[in-house]
């Protein structure tokens, strides 16, 4: 989102906002204040500002993507909203949980997995792995230590830890709509593995208009399907894509995008950088 200060004593305010249209939300700030505003203004000179950016959701919880693109002075809006919602007793993972001492390990591959599990099972008394950050911190919140973190889902953080995987059955936590992807290297490593879904995402797509957007960034292949897909993907798909990785971008193709750039390695870090070299071009 594109920003004006307009800065001077109020004498001469009045004349300075002539050219300015008065339809667009203003605040005024009065006093010593004023002075720090070089100070506190650094969002304004940062790499992205004036740009607005959509951030791809696909699960609950704050996202890093999103926070270091604001760090970086753009302006980011996280679509969807979304709410993970537990299985109740009775369910698939309740079934699972009740004969836990048949596997050899668990896996979360994210921090709703977590709570889901936690709701049913107050302990873990099995090796347990994470996948990614945030199922890490979500265990560590919850005082359950893990044998080790993935720091992906992608085929090389699976494949540094492979011999983990070589013995035993592994349950590995989901929602409703699976992990596929996950799924897939983790059986090319040779792991057993049995999916089962603790949970399900409700998402919540804007009804209003979305303001002119600049990007679409896409952190996953999930996240891709999940705003490229329906009524309110449509509107998108002539915009520019940034994508993680190739699954990434091939699940936003399969949905219709017509412009997909793909990140050279699939983190985080690769895609920020995408994004900055993108914005530098437009």
């Amino acid at each position: 989102m594109s920003t004006n200060a307009i800065v001077g004593p109020l004498a001469t305010l009045l004349g300075e906002i002539q050219n300015i249209d008065l339809a667009i939300p203003a605040l005024v700030i009065v006093g010593d204040v004023v002075g720090l505003r070089e100070r506190i203004a650094w969002f304004e000179r940062g790499p992205l500002a004036g740009r607005r950016l959509l951030v791809a959701r696909a699960r609950p919880g704050l996202s890093a993507m999103a926070a270091e693109l604001r760090a970086l002075g753009a302006e980011v809006l996280e679509i969807p909203e979304v709410d993970a919602v537990s299985f109740g007793r009775g369910s698939s993972i309740d079934k699972a949980l009740a004969r836990l001492h048949a596997f050899r390990g668990i896996i979360f591959g994210c921090a709703a997995g977590v709570e889901a599990v936690l709701s049913h099972v107050p302990t873990l008394d099995l090796p347990v792995i994470a996948v990614g950050a945030a199922a890490a911190q979500a265990l560590s919140g919850h005082g359950i230590k893990f044998v080790v973190a993935l720091r992906g889902a992608c085929q090389e953080a699976v494949g540094e830890q492979s011999r983990l995987f070589q013995e035993g059955s592994f349950l590995l936590v989901t929602a409703e709509e699976g992990r596929p992807n996950l799924r897939n290297e983790l059986t090319k490593i040779g792991a057993e593995v049995e999916a089962v879904a603790a949970y399900r995402y409700v998402y919540r797509m804007p009804t209003a208009p979305l303001p002119p957007i600049d990007l679409v960034v896409l952190p996953s292949s999930s996240a891709a399907r999940t705003i490229l897909s329906g009524d309110f993907g449509q509107a998108l798909l002539a915009l520019p894509m940034a994508a993680i990785g190739p699954q990434t971008a091939a699940a936003a193709r399969q949905c219709g995008a017509q412009s997909v750039v793909l990140a050279e390695e699939d983190n985080v870090a690769s895609l920020v950088s995408l994004v900055r070299s993108m914005m530098g071009k437009l």
